[in-house]
C-alpha cells in the first residue's frame, strides 16, 4: 500500500501575509467567464472587468513563457478582485513523497492573482509571470535535484552569485527569500516581449517592481544563470551575459534655475538599445523612500536626469533593454551625494541590509 505524505507552500509575491480569497470561497463564487487553454490549463475570472476576450489576451501573454512538462502540472490560474493591497497574487504548491521515494510536485496547482479589476493585461501579466515563476523552479528543482527552493546546497545557489548577502540566512524574509528571488530571476529572464516593450513605453517605468530585491546581480549579468535553468531543463535557455553601463561619474549642467545631471558610463551606449535612469535614496530593504525613474530612450545621447530631488544622497542604476532579443538587465547602484547640486560626488554606499 502506498503511503503518501504531502503539505502545501503558499508563496505570496510582495508579501507573505494571508489574503482574503480562500479556495472555499473560490470554488463557491460564480466565475465571470472562463478560458480553457489548449494545454488544458483553466484561466478563471471573478472580475466583470475580465471576460473571455481578456482571458484569451492574457493566455497570449501566458503561452510564450518557456515551458517543460512542469505545465501539465498546473491545474488552473484565477483572478480575482478581493485580495490584499501587500500581495499581487499568490502561487499554490503541493510536494508528495511516495514509499519514501523523492519528493515531487503534485499535480493540479493553481496561481490566483488579485484586485484584477484596477490592473492592466500588462501589469496581470507581469504578476503571472512571476507566479509561473514559481511553478517553474520547484518543479525543475524537485525532478532535477531533489530539493526546494529553500535548500541551500541546491546549483541555483552556487551559479547566482549571492556572495555576501544573507539569501539564506534571512530567507523567511520576502526581501530575501529565495523562491521570491528565483521567481523574479524567472519574470525578468523570461517575460515575453509585450510585457518589456510596454515597460519601455512608460513615461515613468515603475522600475522598482520589476525585480524586489535589486542588491542582487542582475539575472541577464550573471554568467551561469541562463545555463543553468538549460542544464536541469532541457530546454533553449541559454545566452551569454548582459550587462548593462555602469555609473562611473555625474556631469551637472544648469539651465535657468534648473539642474539636469548627464550620467558618465563605464562604456559607450549603444543606439541599438534602450537605456532609463532610476534614482532612489533607499539604504534598506523596507521603509519608505524616494523614488524616480527617465524614460527609456535609445542610446544615441547621453542619459540624463534632473535634478529635482529634495533627498541630499541617493543611488543612481542604470537599466537597459534590447528590443531585438528581449532582455532587460540593469547596473550595480551606485551612491552620490548632491549637497553641492553643481558637484555630486561619488560616496561609498549608504545601504544596510
Amino acid at each position: 500500500m502506498k503511503r503518501i505524505m504531502a503539505f502545501v507552500l503558499a508563496l505570496v509575491l510582495l508579501s507573505v501575509i494571508p489574503v482574503s480569497a480562500s479556495a472555499a470561497q473560490t470554488r463557491a463564487f460564480i466565475p465571470n467567464a472562463t478560458y480553457l487553454s489548449p494545454e488544458g490549463i483553466r484561466f478563471i475570472s471573478y472580475s466583470t472587468k475580465w471576460g473571455e476576450k481578456e482571458l484569451k489576451e492574457l493566455y497570449d501573454i501566458f503561452k510564450q513563457l518557456p515551458k517543460g512538462e512542469e505545465i501539465g502540472y498546473l491545474n488552473r490560474i484565477v483572478l480575482l478582485e478581493t485580495g490584499s493591497k501587500h500581495a499581487n497574487g499568490r502561487y499554490f504548491s503541493s510536494m508528495i513523497q511516495i514509499n519514501d521515494g523523492p519528493w515531487m510536485l503534485e499535480k493540479g496547482r493553481r496561481i490566483e492573482i488579485y484586485e484584477v479589476h484596477k490592473k492592466s493585461l500588462e501589469e496581470v501579466g507581469w504578476i503571472l509571470a512571476h507566479e509561473y515563476g514559481h511553478h517553474f523552479t520547484y518543479y525543475w528543482l524537485l525532478k532535477a535535484e531533489g530539493k526546494d527552493p529553500d535548500d541551500p546546497a541546491i546549483g541555483w545557489a552556487k551559479v547566482r552569485q549571492l556572495g555576501g548577502l544573507p539569501v539564506y540566512e534571512r530567507s523567511i524574509e520576502h526581501f530575501w527569500d529565495p523562491e521570491e528571488i528565483m521567481a523574479d530571476d524567472y519574470a525578468v529572464l523570461f517575460a515575453p516581449p509585450v510585457l518589456k516593450q510596454w515597460l519601455a513605453k512608460q513615461d515613468r517605468p515603475d522600475l522598482v517592481s520589476v525585480v524586489e530585491n535589486q542588491y542582487l546581480p542582475a539575472a541577464e549579468s550573471v554568467p551561469e544563470l541562463r545555463a543553468y535553468w538549460a542544464r536541469i531543463t532541457g530546454l533553449d535557455l541559454e545566452a551569454p551575459a548582459f550587462k548593462a553601463p555602469e555609473v562611473v561619474s555625474l556631469k551637472a549642467k544648469r539651465s535657468g534655475r534648473s539642474i539636469s545631471y548627464e550620467v558618465v558610463t563605464n562604456k559607450p551606449l549603444s543606439k541599438d538599445l534602450k537605456y532609463a535612469v532610476l534614482i532612489t535614496n533607499r539604504t534598506s530593504p523596507y521603509g519608505a523612500f524616494l523614488v524616480d525613474a527617465t524614460p527609456f530612450r535609445d542610446g544615441t545621447g547621453p542619459l540624463t536626469f534632473d535634478g529635482v530631488y529634495s533627498a541630499k544622497k541617493c543611488n543612481i542604476r542604470i537599466y537597459a533593454y534590447d528590443p531585438k532579443t528581449n532582455r532587460l538587465t540593469y547596473s550595480p547602484e551606485v551612491w552620490f551625494d548632491f549637497s553641492d547640486r553643481m558637484n555630486p560626488k561619488r560616496i561609498e554606499s549608504l545601504t544596510k541590509w
